[in-house]
């Protein structure tokens, strides 16, 4: 009959239980709410450990996700600082991909339009969804409706100079503001050159 294993993880939260030195599982439970270190399973009992384990992931990562939308990669990372092994985080995060739960592509366009009435710019929004774990072909398709831009540049500076750019220094400001909110240079230099009445460098 099979082994169970139990140790308390050294170096997070939870413990690792083997079964039978073949299925291996962290959880979030510590060893006292888990079958005693040493004990022997019939088969039928290690397959009913092993379901209750998977399904406690499920159980975790269902909570989560009605909580907040997630992406694949976010999803994965919080599982397992809250103590499970990434191969049982990434077969629950497949079964939330395959019932719609966890959508990257729709989370990128979620998360690029609110940003982008937010005033960000592409770089950012691309940095911060590859942060989030999209790929970035997911991005690329996302943000490839994202080409004019200079919508967003010219509310920014009607919003921070009423609409006239008193001199060069202003624009300067303007301009690096913009950059660190995560606008391309290409972008920013047509706009600016209408509000400054001339070729801006």
């Amino acid at each position: 009959m099979p082994r169970v294993s139990v140790e308390r993880n050294a170096d997070g939260p939870g413990s690792t239980v083997t079964i039978g030195g073949v299925s291996s599982f962290s959880t979030p439970l510590p060893p006292e709410k888990l079958p005693v270190d040493g004990t022997e399973l019939s088969e039928f009992d290690a397959e009913r450990l092993v379901s209750a384990l998977e399904e406690a992931a499920l159980g975790f990562g269902a909570k989560m996700l009605g909580i907040r939308l997630m992406t694949r990669g976010m999803f994965i990372e919080r599982m397992v600082r809250e103590g499970y092994d990434e191969d049982t985080a990434s077969r629950a995060a497949d079964k939330f991909e395959k019932l719609g739960a966890i959508d990257d592509e729709e989370y990128a366009r979620l998360f690029s339009e609110s940003r982008r009435l937010r005033g960000w710019g592409q770089i950012r929004i691309r940095g911060e969804l590859r942060r989030r774990g999209v790929r970035d072909d997911v991005i690329d398709d996302v943000l490839s409706g994202f080409e004019d831009m200079s919508g967003e540049i010219e509310r920014f500076i009607e919003k921070r100079t009423g609409g006239v750019l008193a001199d060069r220094r202003q624009a300067d400001k303007i301009a690096a503001a913009l950059i660190r909110r995560g606008f391309k240079w290409d972008e920013i230099r047509p706009v600016l050159d209408r509000y400054t009445g001339d070729e801006y460098n």
